[in-house]
């Protein structure tokens, strides 16, 4: 996850993890990146749930 061009959490998630809860720092972030990429074995089904994901001001 990236705002503005800057690294603010970087990650392996796999199915088995339990949610974990993000505390970003995104004070005058304009832009803001998430970018899930393919896992370590095959290249099919790989997404994130990004559920109740808020942003507080």
């Amino acid at each position: 996850m990236k705002g503005d061009g800057r690294t603010l959490y970087s990650g392996n998630v796999r199915s088995s993890d339990s949610p974990i809860e993000l505390n970003l720092d995104v004070r005058g972030v304009r832009n803001f990146d998430v970018l899930v990429d393919f896992g370590d074995n095959l290249e099919i089904c790989d997404h994130l749930d990004l559920c109740e994901a808020r942003f507080n001001k």
